[in-house]
């Protein structure tokens, strides 16, 4: 009977200093500043970490999803539109100095929307085809003019509201 005692008593200690090894330290952690890995929105949790002030232990704790209002999704004209607008507000930057003198937007299709680029589907993907015509000098001032295709991969901001802050359109 002392045995089993013994025994019994000898598992208990090894599997409190498990425990304590498997942990690391006892102190109970204070973090005093915490980096956000990934921000919270109202689509999804964030994720900070930091340091124990203590131990050095490196903490890793869930920042809770906000409830924010989304208002309602957009149409599928409204997100087009935007998409248009933006992209022909990237050919007027990117033109080579060159004025662009008339666009023509061909078909809109929609992308794939990629559930492991946007896995809560904020943004609506489409891909615009079209041309633009442009003229200017070139750097021996003669005139230069003509015609260019292209296809530009666009995401729309799905919401008529953005309580997160996220960018409205951008590039796919």
């Amino acid at each position: 009977m002392f045995s089993k005692r013994i025994i019994v008593a000898f598992l208990i200690i090894a599997a409190v200093v498990s425990v304590i090894t498997m942990t690391g330290c006892e102190c109970e952690h204070e973090v005093k500043n915490w980096t956000t890995v990934t921000r919270a929105s109202s689509f999804a949790p964030g994720e900070k970490e930091g340091r124990c002030s203590k131990c050095d232990t490196k903490i890793t704790e869930t920042i809770p999803k906000t409830n924010a209002d989304h208002g309602s999704k957009l149409t599928d004209y409204e997100m087009q539109k935007i998409a248009k607008e933006y992209v022909k507000d990237q050919f007027v930057e990117t033109a080579g100095g060159y004025k662009i003198t008339s666009y023509n937007f061909g078909s809109i299709t929609s992308g794939s929307d990629n559930l492991r680029t946007d896995p809560h589907q904020i943004y609506r993907h489409y891909i615009v085809f079209g041309t633009y015509s442009f003229r200017g000098k070139d750097k021996y001032g003669q005139t230069v003019e003509g015609t260019n295709t292209f296809e530009y991969p666009v995401k729309v901001y799905q919401w008529s509201k953005n309580p997160d802050g996220f960018r409205e359109v951008c590039d796919d």
